[in-house]
């Protein structure tokens, strides 16, 4: 039940961040190199703004589950280590939602976020590959975006 706090959250933000992002800077590309639509745009430009709105996918994604990962740790600390996958689950089912959550208030904001340089640095690099390869596979198999670079732009064309 607990480990779905991390991970829901982290993948959410993960992919509506991306999706968000990767809308507004491919639309800039396009602006920039005079293009119709993200299928135009040169392959390198499109990948490097793949790899670095997944960069900033990931670092949101972190910073939005992290605490539920140091809480995840804390309350399950790894005595016995930490391969039981059941010794885990029955940790996070014998803590309440309401003691977990004055657990973080007690260990404070700042012990809540203790460690998230290295896991910020540590998923930007995962994001930024996965969401390269989604990108090109997404753009091989023609399924890149297809709107217009500047919003409602190809109506405004058929008027003129």
């Amino acid at each position: 039940p607990f480990p779905l706090c991390a991970q829901v959250p982290y993948t959410v933000v993960k992919l509506v961040s991306f999706d968000v992002l990767s809308r507004s800077v491919h639309r800039g590309c396009c602006s920039l190199s005079r293009c119709e639509t993200v299928a135009e745009l040169p392959s390198q430009l499109r990948a490097g703004a793949d790899v670095l709105v997944g960069m900033f996918a990931g670092a949101l994604a972190a910073v939005s589950s992290h605490p539920a990962d140091v809480l995840l740790t804390r309350l399950c600390g790894t005595a016995g280590g930490a391969s039981s996958m059941g010794a885990l689950t029955e940790c996070v089912i014998a803590e309440g939602l309401g003691e977990q959550l004055a657990y973080l208030r007690t260990i404070g904001w700042a012990s809540s976020f203790a460690g998230l340089g290295p896991r910020v640095t540590m998923i930007t690099g995962v994001s930024a590959l996965q969401f390269a390869i989604y990108g090109e596979l997404r753009h091989r198999f023609r399924c890149a975006q297809r709107t217009p670079a500047h919003g409602s732009g190809s109506s405004n064309k058929k008027a003129r």
